[in-house]
This record gives structure tokens, sequence and C-alpha cells, in this order.
């Protein structure tokens, strides 16, 4: 069972270029961050914003994603790169 529970700019929290979208997954806070200059590039080729709410679902997706292979959602950091590919980091 997966819930999201807050979105944070990162600069604030742990000096990063992101966001940072918490999840509790079956309880236990799983976070996804998405680096600002992937907001940057998606705006140069859309021509939209990334809005809080499309944040969450794009994190949200990715996180799906994450729990549906053999990522382990509750130590993994999952960042969005601005082509479009993804990383995951444990903490």
């Amino acid at each position: 069972h997966c819930r999201y529970q807050v979105l944070i700019v990162a600069i604030a929290t742990r000096h990063a270029d992101a966001v940072d979208i918490k999840f509790l997954v079956d309880g236990r806070p799983v976070w996804v961050a998405l680096p600002h200059p992937a907001w940057v590039e998606y705006k140069k080729r859309t021509g939209k914003l990334i809005t809080d709410p499309l944040a969450k679902e794009i994190a949200g997706h990715f996180l799906k994603t994450a729990l549906e292979s053999t990522v382990t959602p509750s130590a993994t950091t999952a960042a969005a790169r601005p082509r479009g590919t993804w990383t995951t980091s444990t903490k």
C-alpha cells in the first residue's frame, strides 16, 4: 500500500537542486527526488510547467515501476534526469 505524504524543495533540507517527494510504502518512508534541471528540460520540450500535482504523478509512476521491479523501495531514492533516464541509489 502506497500513500503520498509530502513534497519538499530539497535545497532547504539537503542543499540539493531538486524536489523531494515522500511516499509511505507499507508505512515506511520512500523518497523520490526530481532534479530541477529535469523541470527546466520538460519546459523546453513541452512548453508546459511541471506543477506540484504533475510532480507527484511522475514520482508515483516511478515508484510504481520500482515496486514492480527488483528495486527495494524502503531504501531507495530515485532521481529523474532531463533526458528521461532514471537512476536509483540506496541511502
